[in-house]
């Protein structure tokens, strides 16, 4: 009957016992010297002549496509990379860039895809990959007016990252620290830290000192004028 073999959907094996001058006798009492195996299972068969009774047994295994996940579109930071994975047992793959390895390093924005080939067919998948810029970098005005016209009030600068820590802090042109705060969405108004006294019009000098979501830190440092 052959060895034991794997068994797709939707597939059908015949399994051929010819013998002259014998008599057959399958697992299912059927007496033809074929048998049509249209699902997996157990099968065998009995040969009997003039000389006695032989016999074999074959077990035929469920088979099934590829499973291929490379997982959602995403985006990476710059100068980061990403290994696709698409390892199954006993199969072959095609990659875009025709490499045929399980997986595949991507180091580069773009559509990925794979096909993985088994004895039951071909199962593909696809990938967006994109990049973005992560690095922690800020946003900050030269200049505000805090005249309370509810224009360009405060000085707000804007991280366009997540910081796990943010403190700015805001010193005059003697080094004296005259505001600061933890909180990166509070601006600088124009007051002394205990919000007594306005700040002259001149040119102060500001720190931020942040740690980031992987845990690095960053120091920022710059002026701003206040108008008046």
């Amino acid at each position: 009957l052959g060895n034991d073999t794997l068994f797709c959907s939707g597939d059908t094996l015949t399994l051929s016992v010819t013998d002259m001058n014998s008599l057959y006798l399958w697992q299912d009492n059927s007496t033809s010297p074929t048998f049509t195996v249209t699902q997996p299972g157990t099968y065998w068969v009995q040969l009997t002549n003039s000389c006695g009774t032989t016999g074999d047994t074959v077990e035929v295994i469920p088979g099934a496509l590829p499973t291929v996940e490379l997982g959602n579109d995403t985006l990476l930071c710059a100068g980061d990379s990403l290994t696709l994975n698409a390892a199954n047992t006993n199969s072959a793959y095609l990659w875009q860039d025709n490499s045929t390895n399980p997986t595949l390093d991507v180091t580069q924005p773009g559509t990925y895809w794979v096909g993985v080939t088994n004895i039951c067919g071909v199962k593909p998948d696809t990938i967006s990959v994109m990049w973005q810029n992560c690095d922690c970098y800020l946003h900050v005005p030269n200049a505000f007016t805090p005249n309370g016209d509810n224009i360009n009030d405060g000085f707000l600068p804007i991280p366009h990252c997540n910081f796990a820590t943010y403190k700015l802090c805001i010193y005059n042109r003697w080094g004296d620290l005259i505001f600061q705060s933890s909180d990166y969405r509070i601006s600088w108004n124009g007051m002394t830290n205990n919000g007594t006294k306005q700040s002259q019009q001149d040119v102060y000098v500001w720190v931020i000192d942040a740690v980031d979501e992987k845990g690095q830190a960053h120091q920022y440092l710059g002026h701003v004028t206040l108008v008046r």
